[in-house]
C-alpha cells in the first residue's frame, strides 16, 4: 500500500493500525514476533523482580517453583508453554472435581494467551493464584537441581526475588 497524497507505504499503513485501534480489534497478528519476545521477556523480568512473602511454606513453595519455571520460560518460552500444554491434556484424566478441571481450563487458556497474562496467573499472591498453583501444569520443566534450589528459598521463610 502507498499512501497516495504522501507516497510513503509506512503513511497508510499506519492508518491502517490506527483504525484497527480505533475499533479495538487485537494487533497480535500483525506485531512483529521480535516485539512480541521481547515483551514477554520484560513481563517476566518484571514479575521476578517483585517481592512477595506468604505466610504457609506450601504456598512459598509452589510460589518459587513457579519463579524457576519463569527462569525456564526466560531460557525457552516456547518450550515450556508447549510442555505446560501437554501436561494439561494428561491431568484432565487425573484431577478430580469441577473445580479443578475450571482450574486446567484457565491455565490452558492463559497458556494461549498474552505471556503478561500467564505470568500474573502464575504470580498472583491472592487465593486465586494459590489454588491455581496447586494444579500448575509445569511438571517436567524444572531439573531435580531446579526444584531443590526453590524450595529452600521457599523454606527460609523469606521473600523471594530474581
Amino acid at each position: 500500500m502507498v499512501d497516495v497524497e504522501s507516497g510513503h507505504p509506512r503513511a497508510e499503513i499506519g492508518k491502517l493500525v490506527g483504525l484497527l485501534r480505533a475499533l479495538d480489534i487485537t494487533l497480535h497478528a500483525i506485531e512483529s514476533p521480535a516485539s512480541n519476545e521481547h515483551a514477554a521477556h520484560q513481563s517476566i523480568a518484571s514479575a521476578l523482580s517483585r517481592v512477595t512473602y506468604l505466610e504457609r511454606r506450601e504456598d512459598r513453595v509452589a510460589l518459587e517453583l513457579h519463579r524457576e519455571v519463569l527462569r525456564s520460560m526466560q531460557r525457552d518460552l516456547a518450550a515450556v508453554i508447549a510442555r505446560a500444554l501437554s501436561n494439561i491434556g494428561q491431568m484432565r484424566s487425573q484431577v478430580r472435581g469441577d473445580q479443578s478441571q475450571e482450574w486446567l481450563d484457565e491455565w490452558e487458556s492463559v497458556l494461549r494467551g498474552p505471556v503478561s497474562s500467564l505470568v500474573d496467573t502464575m504470580m498472583r499472591a491472592d487465593e486465586h493464584g494459590i489454588d491455581m498453583r496447586q494444579v500448575g501444569p509445569f511438571l517436567g520443566v524444572l531439573t531435580q537441581a531446579q526444584r531443590r534450589a526453590a524450595i529452600r528459598r521457599a523454606s527460609r521463610g523469606n521473600p523471594s526475588a530474581a
